[in-house]
């Protein structure tokens, strides 16, 4: 054990966020007064999604901000 002296500890609630893909989320909070903040930060981080000077295909290099965008609507659109 790494810190003995410390009473076990559980979690109430584990929250994560989707990287890539599809799946239905247990709940969605709206974002939509901060979409463009989103997208300003993903594109700061221009390098991370486009293909390199090797070539590799990768999910990040695939028009990988516009599917944020239209993942973060489509949850947008089905919860109202």
């Amino acid at each position: 054990k790494y810190m003995p002296e410390v009473p076990p500890h559980r979690v109430e609630s584990f929250y994560h966020y989707m990287i890539n893909g599809f799946h239905k989320p247990n709940f969605c909070i709206d974002i939509s007064e901060y979409l463009s903040i989103k997208v300003e930060a993903l594109e700061a981080y221009e390098s991370q999604f486009s293909t390199g000077s090797d070539g590799v295909k990768t999910p990040l290099t695939e028009g990988y901000v516009e599917t944020v965008v239209a993942r973060e609507k489509m949850f947008g659109k089905e919860v109202g």
